[in-house]
């Protein structure tokens, strides 16, 4: 009797085992769950801990979600500034699953569905904000505010997700190909229109001190030589015309130094 009797004890452990272990489900903080009955949503678990429902999955089964930070990358996004300028954005943006309920419902449970459609609602708010923006200030100081701004204006829809936005940066900003390549030929052309006038000035004003001072050299030889036949030749200034400075009539009439005096 007891030899017969030892095997369905055992199955019979087997089983409340098997039944125990498939009616707890464990739940970490790094997760939240939805309990599901027949596919309809029974409750919603945010808190870590030991839990229980039906046996196996046929009845009850449950949903895992991340409630961690997470991040989606935004790249090539191309905005229209108020005056008319494009320019290409890359950005990203921090977000965690707040509601698992309004998420399954919004998206399925689907993380790259979600994802897919958080960023055409950031692409359509980039553009809302920065076409009422222009090309100086999104480069100044209020480029902080312009991001919040945006941010602010895509919380609603992303709750309508069961998404919280948390914080969206920008990374970089950019022109477009076609367009980079005209301005950086456009600034090529104005620099060499700056530096070619630079070089004409220069040159203009090179020849103006040469000429200056070509003329000081010619005026300084001819009064020297005025000078120098002035003291050379005993004349008198009645007879030649030529009156000696000050300062060599008054060296010609000193009997101390005998410098340009008539012999």
């Amino acid at each position: 009797m007891r030899g017969a009797a030892f095997p369905g004890a055992v199955i019979v452990l087997l089983i409340a085992a098997f039944v125990a272990y498939s009616s707890m489900f464990i739940v970490n903080q790094r997760e939240q769950a939805i309990q599901l009955r027949f596919g309809e949503i029974q409750r919603v678990i945010q808190e870590p801990g030991i839990y229980f429902k039906l046996p196996t999955s046929a009845v009850d089964s449950v949903q895992y979600y991340d409630r961690r930070l997470q991040t989606l990358e935004l790249n090539g996004m191309e905005v229209l500034f108020r005056n008319d300028r494009r320019f290409i954005v890359d950005a990203f943006a921090s977000y965690r699953i707040l509601d698992p309920q309004a998420f399954r419902e919004s998206v399925g449970g689907n993380i790259q569905l979600a994802q897919e459609r958080l960023r055409t609602r950031i692409d359509s708010r980039l553009r809302e904000v920065y076409g009422q923006r222009s090309y100086e200030e999104a480069f100044s100081s209020e480029r902080a505010d312009m991001m919040r701004q945006v941010r602010d204006l895509i919380r609603p829809d992303a709750s309508s997700l069961g998404i919280g936005v948390v914080d969206l940066r920008i990374r970089q900003t950019e022109l477009p190909a076609d367009v980079r390549s005209q301005t950086y030929e456009r600034m090529r052309s104005e620099r060499l229109a700056v530096a070619a006038k630079e070089r004409a000035n220069g040159t203009e004003a090179a020849l103006r001190i040469r000429a200056e001072a070509d003329r000081e050299a010619t005026v300084l030889v001819a009064e020297a030589q005025r000078d120098a036949r002035c003291c050379a030749v005993p004349v008198t200034p009645r007879r030649t015309g030529c009156s000696p400075p000050p300062s060599a009539r008054t060296r010609a009439s000193s009997s101390s130094t005998g410098r340009c005096r008539p012999t």
